[in-house]
């Protein structure tokens, strides 16, 4: 992970790093900050309006459009998220959608876009002659959706931390008249383990060493008290229930968690062994000898420096390498 584990960034922080970012031009860095804010809030309306307008200055009004949505459901009469939506789907020529938008930005108070829509009218732009169609409607359409499900799911998290925490309190030593026998206290540690991983299970590839994931753990929950025996002891019960592949140890020796057998854990062994023969690669360099695309030798190198298996180097005359970690 680009941040240190042991500090947890709240969303708010990730936020402003977006709005840094935003300020000098780097969209696609507000982004990703925008989406780690999320990430952790789901709920936080500003992160989605923000990254919406992102996704317009880079051209990409699928993305400004499904943003605003999100942002929309969150805050119904903020004339921000109706405007952008606005200019999106003028910018793709859905008169109709993008009528009603303008329409909804000018009623919650949004006096440039209502100066825009005049110039619309004074020029008479074809919007102006549309049928307006309700996008409100077409969203609760999609609410119903796959896609907005797991969207609404994602909003109950921050709620479900807490639930977690609480139970946890109760769990590890808060209360010192309560004693969680061994084998009960492993199977519920393990259930805070796996929604970790969980977490973790995207952004690292898949794999994690296990060195890594106490760090993080012990950040989130900094008073628990939980031993190395105890993660091992509910990383073994989540491997016999086949919830994780399991422990396996590297030959550099470090001990990495198998979260789910996903294609780019193989990926990773497959670099790892050709990094071990040539000490450095660039990413041309991999593409020619795996013959995989650009976005998988990216991905596969990301997730190699999260693990401490490889370290990224840019010069001027060799550009970005990868150079192995012994």
């Amino acid at each position: 992970m680009e941040n240190n584990l042991m500090e947890e960034v709240t969303a708010e922080q990730w936020f402003e790093k977006g709005k840094k970012f935003s300020n000098v031009g780097n969209s696609r860095k507000a982004i990703q900050s925008y989406k780690q804010a999320i990430k952790q809030d789901p709920n936080f309306y500003y992160a989605w309006v923000n990254m919406a307008a992102e996704y317009y200055a880079l051209g990409n009004m699928k993305q400004t459009i499904d943003c605003c949505e999100h942002a929309i459901y969150l805050k119904h009469d903020d004339a921000k998220a109706w405007s952008t939506m606005a200019a999106a789907y003028w910018k793709m020529d859905e008169d109709g959608k993008a009528l009603y938008c303008f329409k909804k930005a000018i009623e919650n108070g949004d006096k440039q876009i209502e100066r825009f829509f005049i110039k619309l009218r004074q020029k008479k732009d074809k919007i102006i002659y549309a049928e307006e169609e309700d996008v409100l409607e077409l969203m609760e359409k999609k609410r119903k959706s796959a896609a907005w499900e797991e969207f609404i799911t994602l909003s109950k998290i921050k709620k479900e931390k807490e639930i977690e925490e609480l139970r946890m309190k109760e769990l590890i030593g808060e209360d010192p008249h309560f004693i969680l026998p061994k084998d009960e206290f492993i199977k519920q540690l393990s259930n805070s383990v796996l929604q970790i991983l969980e977490e973790l299970n995207d952004e690292m590839g898949g794999r994690v060493s296990v060195s890594e994931f106490i760090s993080y753990f012990q950040g989130k929950f900094p008073k628990y008290t939980v031993t190395v025996d105890d993660f091992l002891g509910a990383l073994d019960y989540l491997t016999q229930k086949k919830l994780i592949l399991g422990v396996k140890e590297l030959s550099n020796g470090i001990k990495v968690i198998d979260i789910k057998p996903v294609e780019l854990t193989k990926d990773i062994d497959i670099v790892f062994d050709k990094l071990k023969q040539v000490g450095s690669l660039n990413l041309g360099e991999l593409m020619d000898k795996t013959g995989w695309d650009i976005v998988r030798c990216s991905r596969v190198m990301k997730s190699m420096e999260n693990l401490n298996l490889a370290k990224k180097i840019s010069s001027f005359s060799e550009g970005t390498r990868w150079y192995i970690i012994n």
